[in-house]
């Protein structure tokens, strides 16, 4: 019984060893990631949120509309 016993217990740690492993793997892929350099996809367009409060009405009058130009191509193909 003590050689099952012991048996049982060398599987529950190696199995526990392989968690932790897993574990510390995860958290290592999600620092690394946090790392990065240039961050999140969220983090990037919030800088570009805050520069476009120093744009002018000038500068904004100066963007053109865009135009669902697609129905015209449309049209032009069908012809």
């Amino acid at each position: 019984a003590d050689r099952i016993w012991a048996a049982i217990d060398a599987f529950c740690d190696a199995d526990e060893r392989t968690k932790a492993k897993k574990e510390k793997m995860k958290r290592e892929r999600k620092e690394g990631k946090n790392a990065m350099k240039e961050g999140t996809i969220k983090d990037q367009f919030a800088e570009l949120k805050r520069k476009l409060s120093d744009v002018t009405e000038e500068e904004w009058d100066q963007i053109p509309e865009i135009g669902d130009y697609s129905i015209k191509k449309s049209k032009a193909y069908e012809r």
